[in-house]
């Protein structure tokens, strides 16, 4: 069972290879660049065990909430890869739920867990967790408002600027949460980008037509 694994929906580019067990880490990509990043990245990590896509069984991918460009390079080439091997089963990865189970299975903290994901645009991704169990569905908010969202709840994110307790999430917590969605058989079989609002070139634009 061979899984190759993506997540462009920041800067923090990750991208890994599970071949039978074996979890084979790229290189570390901190660009947003990822149409000229993500294909080189995928054959050097492909290459170091012979592979070509014939040889992958799944195919995970961060689907959002998150950078709308990345996230869309990443569906794209999954889709093409898809294509070329129609074998290949997709498993989308939701950014704020994998954030979220990275730290409640380091942690098992049972309270009210509010994850939260920066934007570019003074904005947030936010989704709220308790007991291992989703309560808010992923929305955006204004993070001048944050403040009324998350009173009684934990906060959890990746940006040290938020408060709360920051979480990495690395290589092996995206190979843990896909290998665990293939072992329950969830699979996605229509793969698409999961889109949070407006991009930050339609906010601004659309601040421009209000002005």
């Amino acid at each position: 069972m061979n899984t190759l694994i993506m997540d462009t929906s920041s800067s923090n580019m990750l991208v890994a290879l599970n071949a039978s067990d074996e979890l084979i880490i790229g290189k570390k990509y901190n660009t947003p660049k990822h149409l000229e990043t993500l294909m080189p990245a995928v054959d050097e990590l492909l290459t170091k065990k012979s592979f070509n896509v014939a040889n992958l069984d799944y195919i995970g991918i961060v689907v959002g909430s998150g950078s709308f460009t990345g996230i869309r390079i990443a569906v794209s080439t999954a889709k093409a890869m898809m294509m070329v091997n129609k074998k290949i089963k997709a498993i989308a990865v939701n950014a704020m739920e994998l954030l979220y189970n990275s730290y409640y299975k380091k942690t098992q903290d049972t309270s009210k867990v509010a994850a939260i994901i920066p934007t570019t645009i003074k904005k947030v991704y936010l989704a709220i967790f308790e007991n291992g169990k989703r309560l808010k569905e992923d929305s955006v908010v204004e993070l001048e408002h944050l403040g009324e969202y998350v009173k009684d709840a934990k906060i959890v994110t990746p940006a040290s600027t938020l408060g709360g307790e920051q979480v990495t999430v690395d290589e092996k917590d995206l190979n843990d949460y896909v290998m665990d969605k293939i072992r329950k058989g969830e699979f996605s079989e229509k793969l698409s980008p999961c889109y949070i609002g407006l991009s930050q070139a339609e906010e601004q634009l659309k601040s421009k037509e209000n002005k």
